[in-house]
């Protein structure tokens, strides 16, 4: 499998070269880092409380196998998790070919700035299964049954 990465200008495609970590999959790692692109250079505000849709400056396209399909997951980082920023998980279907962009929740009381080329997402590529629809009257009995939210004790 293969991923082509195409970025939308000549200046995404030099932020991320200029960056200390390149758009790449690194050995150990399981995602590929994302980060904020505008054209213009401006800084990119989420208000606190507030939502943003962030853009990334690439583009790309799974090649898929004879047989197998694929997606990319857009992931948070840990990093900004824990500043109270929540990536929201997205998927990108493999025939999606448009500029990835990342949404992202501040959860805090304060602004949350973003300057171009901060790292905000990370991207990690999936097999896709492909099951076999079987429509049913019933489904099987287990002893979780049809208990939902909070009933592993969570």
């Amino acid at each position: 499998m293969k991923l082509k990465i195409k970025y939308t200008s000549a200046k995404s495609e030099e932020l991320y070269k200029n960056r200390a970590k390149k758009l790449d999959w690194k050995e150990g790692d399981s995602g590929i880092d994302l980060s904020y692109f505008d054209a213009m250079g401006r800084k990119c505000i989420i208000p606190a409380g507030g939502t943003g849709m962030i853009p990334t400056g690439v583009s790309c396209q799974l090649c898929e196998t004879k047989n197998d399909l694929y997606e990319i997951q857009i992931r948070g980082r840990s990093g900004l998790n824990s500043k109270g920023l929540l990536t929201h998980l997205g998927t990108v279907d493999y025939n999606y070919t448009g500029e990835l962009k990342v949404v992202v929740t501040n959860l805090t009381q304060e602004n949350f700035t973003f300057n171009p080329g901060d790292r905000i997402a990370q991207i990690v590529v999936a097999q896709i299964a492909k099951p076999k629809i079987i429509s049913t009257e019933e489904l099987k009995n287990t002893d979780r049954g049809a208990n939902g939210f909070g009933s592993t004790g969570l």
